[in-house]
């Protein structure tokens, strides 16, 4: 990941394969690196505070990396420094504007992005980004269990398929409270079958009162006569698919 900063006088340090020039290009420092640590950061604070000037405005930019570069926006957040997040694809486009090689090395790209912060509109990162990141955090998160929770219904409903295809109708083809506790504590039609009085009032208490006696008869019934095919890789894919449900 190339991160290059740059002052409004041209100086710029980077993260990788970077270097300072000024504003004629004129490289002024080495290569300069640090680390993706607590060391490293502290490093590049003391070279931020090195190169700030009241008089002047620091402007950091890096190419979008995803989840690459978060630790290092929250660090440069706290620290007081905005930054500017630049699409791969412009950086390459401006670079291929200014030259005709099409080698690429670290060195190469952090001049790059620097050519392109200083050619180019600085539109710094908004601010509080940690709490807008947390929050786009949690929706992906949310949107990915919801995306599992739909194949493992899917393959929930599969399994039952082969096991006991007359159970989910019973329950309008839904996976309610009621439906997956029978599940999980009668894992197979036998066992259902075999249900007794006692597990009908522990049934109508989880299902407030929906879960009806005639329910519970046309249930053991149909457990009873089922053409679905019981056997004991069903019944390790129907425990390991609840758990995850």
């Amino acid at each position: 990941m190339r991160l290059p900063f740059l002052n409004r006088q041209g100086n710029l340090i980077a993260w990788s394969g970077g270097f300072v020039t000024n504003d004629f290009g004129d490289a002024l420092r080495n290569v300069l690196t640090f680390k993706n640590n607590a060391e490293g950061f502290r490093e590049l604070q003391k070279h931020l505070e090195a190169v700030k000037n009241p008089d002047e405005e620091i402007r950091i930019g890096f190419e979008a990396t995803g989840n690459y570069a978060i630790n290092l926006k929250v660090f440069l957040e706290k620290a007081g420094y905005d930054y500017m997040e630049i699409n791969p694809l412009l950086v390459k486009e401006h670079m291929k504007s200014k030259s005709l090689r099409r080698t690429t090395t670290d060195k190469l790209s952090a001049k790059g992005i620097a050519s392109y912060l200083c050619e180019n509109q600085y539109r710094p990162h908004p601010t509080a980004f940690y709490p807008k990141f947390a929050l786009k955090q949690l929706t992906r998160f949310r949107s990915s269990l919801m995306k599992n929770r739909t194949r493992y219904m899917v393959q929930l409903t599969n399994v039952l398929d082969c096991i006991f295809p007359e159970f989910k109708p019973l329950f309008d083809n839904k996976f309610t409270v009621t439906s997956l506790y029978i599940l999980q504590n009668y894992q197979s039609p036998e066992a259902i079958a075999n249900m007794n009085s006692r597990s009908y009032e522990i049934l109508r208490k989880k299902s407030r009162g929906h879960f009806t006696l005639d329910m519970f008869v046309r249930l053991k019934s149909l457990a009873k006569n089922t053409v679905g095919v019981f056997d004991e890789c069903y019944r390790i894919e129907l425990v390991d698919l609840l758990d995850l449900f």
